[in-house]
């Protein structure tokens, strides 16, 4: 896929409609499940301030990621190119952003509520803190590795490709716009060609598998970018099946900012899932571990 400065490439493929379609156990909007896990820890003394945080800032990632819950992304561009595209660049930056807040509070919320406590920091020091001591809540974070690992790689997506992009060199902008995914490619540079070899490969068996209606394209870019997508829509229901696509898209290190309405729900699976770690009944907050 030539992906020439301020590109827009607009492409009919609909990589996660048809995923999306499949029987799912979880809620259509899966960050009610992360709020109810929110106002549960909200009516506890010790954890009451952290977790309206965490409802506040629930609240504001959802509304950054309304437009990517529009059933086709490409009417409001083909109505209103520039405008769309302004929308759509500004809420998928705000998703990323608010996701990593979260994250750190969420981080923050194990680390001072674990008994023992843990040091606090980021989201991959209290894990890591948490395995390397043999800490009690570390096999409840090792069963949510996949929460863990989507959440490390949309935190380093924010940090090389949107908060610190020009440090990083990520100073291209090019777009592709499909019916229900949207994409910006700031990395200047394509994927090796063995890695994007191997991500095509990957992305062709997961289309024959489950019949997806997506035209693969010819590109590098283009099939990272769309495996990256399709995981989206088979990590909670084919997560086998999810997990070598999602370990080639990060293999492939384009760090695309990626946002549609499947990676919407994962996210707030994700945050649901590692905020039911924080107990319901923590015990009250002392002097953190150092």
């Amino acid at each position: 896929m030539p992906c020439s400065r301020l590109a827009i490439l607009i492409k009919p493929s609909t990589p996660c409609s048809v995923i999306r379609a499949m029987p799912q156990t979880q809620p259509a909007d899966s960050f009610d499940r992360a709020v109810a896990l929110a106002v549960k820890r909200a009516d506890k003394m010790t954890t009451a301030d952290e977790a309206k945080s965490l409802l506040f800032g629930i609240g504001s990632l959802r509304t950054a990621g309304a437009l990517f819950r529009v059933p086709d992304y490409q009417v409001a561009y083909n109505a209103r190119p520039l405008e769309t595209l302004q929308a759509l660049i500004t809420g998928a930056e705000s998703v990323y952003q608010h996701t990593h807040s979260l994250s750190e509070s969420v981080a923050h919320l194990i680390a001072t509520t674990a008994t023992p406590p843990l040091p606090v920091g980021g989201l991959q020091s209290v894990v890591d803190n948490a395995e390397k001591t043999n800490h009690p809540i570390a096999p409840e974070l090792r069963a949510r590795r996949r929460e863990l690992q989507l959440l490390k790689w949309l935190g380093t997506v924010r940090n090389k490709a949107i908060q610190h992009r020009a440090q990083n060199g990520y100073i291209d902008n090019n777009a592709m716009v499909a019916k229900d995914v949207f994409v910006l490619f700031r990395k200047p540079t394509e994927p090796a060609p063995v890695v994007a070899n191997k991500a095509r490969t990957c992305l062709t068996g997961l289309i024959s598998s489950f019949s997806i209606s997506l035209d693969p394209g010819n590109g590098p870019r283009e099939a990272v970018a769309y495996l990256d997508a399709v995981s989206h829509g088979l990590l909670r229901v084919q997560p086998r099946r999810a997990d070598p696509a999602r370990r080639l898209v990060e293999e492939a290190a384009q760090y695309d900012v990626l946002m549609s309405a499947a990676a919407l729900d994962n996210i707030g699976w994700a945050l649901a899932n590692l905020i039911e770690v924080v107990p319901e009944h923590p015990r009250a907050f002392g002097a953190t571990a150092s």
